[in-house]
């Protein structure tokens, strides 16, 4: 199967054709084809800034790259689908994993200071309006930026935006964990319940794209295995394994980890029904739409954790963590 079609990919195509969909309904506008487009104007109509999704996210589609397309694409798969489903495509922890242990071992990565991470501060709020019912703990989505939102490294605080997908060590191929292991043989008690994002897979086969970290469409586990057991890509970490900074951060990452971790991957990797996903995620955009169109203080007036996130229908506060960082202590990585 080529990354063409992916899990994610399909899931993707799905997104876009619901997207577009609804701009066409709302907007009329045939004129503006680009995706990037549609899903900001549906972003400004959801009463968000694009701030609220990424700090470096214009709110224009102009001179948008790829990867931010991307990031938008997966924003609105999480506003959308059902928890199992993000679960599926590694754009949620599995089932029993905390937000804050969903983090790269191989870290911190370039990525997380670039376009594969996102902020999930409306998410948890737009998913309930759409309809989701999900079955997490209170503060499921607060913890990361307890935990991580002090953590800085010399290009910014890692706690500010979480993962956009990981993959299970777990459920990838022997050589992803006997390659962390050899590596960082302190990590082996827990090798089974660490996560790798997309930066470590790379392409062995000249002039051959078989993954490519700025589309994450290509990637998806059923996918890396075949990649890796055919050889077209490899596992690979960073050199500066050895840094000061990356020790510092992996004592940070198993801080009170607990090796039997009631993580469910069983999901993770098998083949995924399409039915009835269109009609998910034009529904949740539906509901989206017309909850937020009306008036929120009045909705959500009783909500006081949504109140003290923002002013007006859904403008959060900038450059602002919950009140529990404040106390965290700041772990200062010199790379």
């Amino acid at each position: 199967m080529s990354r063409f079609g992916t899990e994610f990919k399909k899931h993707e195509t799905i997104l876009r054709e619901a997207v577009g969909d609804l701009y066409k309904q709302k907007f009329r506008d045939s004129i503006r084809t680009s995706f990037a487009h549609k899903a900001l104007a549906l972003v400004n109509l959801f009463g968000l800034d694009s701030e609220d999704i990424h700090s470096r996210l214009p709110n224009s589609e102009e001179n948008t790259l790829e990867s931010q397309s991307f990031n938008l694409i997966v924003y609105f798969l999480r506003l959308t689908l059902p928890l199992e489903r993000l679960r599926e495509l590694c754009l949620m922890p599995p089932e029993g994993c905390p937000l804050e242990r969903w983090m790269c071992c191989g870290g911190p990565c370039r990525s997380s200071d670039l376009w594969k991470t996102q902020k999930l501060d409306t998410v948890k709020h737009l998913r309930r309006i759409a309809g989701h019912q999900d079955d997490l703990g209170e503060d499921y989505y607060e913890k990361f930026d307890q935990f991580w939102g002090q953590y800085k490294r010399r290009s910014g605080i890692i706690g500010v935006n979480t993962p956009l997908m990981l993959f299970p060590v777990k459920k990838l191929g022997a050589i992803v964990k006997d390659t962390i292991v050899s590596r960082k043989p302190d990590l082996r008690d827990v090798a089974d319940n660490l996560f790798v994002c997309v930066d470590h897979f790379k392409n062995t086969l000249q002039g051959e794209r078989v993954v490519d970290k700025r589309r994450l469409n290509s990637f998806s586990i059923e996918h890396i295995n075949r990649c890796l057991d055919n050889k077209s890509i490899r596992f690979k970490l960073s050199k500066g394994l050895s840094k000061r900074s990356h020790k510092a951060f992996v004592e940070k990452l198993t801080d009170g980890y607990m090796a039997d971790i009631p993580m469910q991957t069983d999901i993770i990797g098998r083949v995924l029904s399409l039915a009835g996903i269109k009609d998910n995620i034009e529904q949740s955009l539906s509901k989206m739409e017309q909850g937020l169109s009306s008036d929120m203080n009045h909705r959500y007036g009783d909500d006081s954790s949504f109140q003290s996130h923002c002013y007006g229908p859904m403008q959060y506060q900038r450059g602002q963590h919950t009140d529990q960082t404040s106390h965290q202590q700041n772990f200062q990585n010199q790379e």
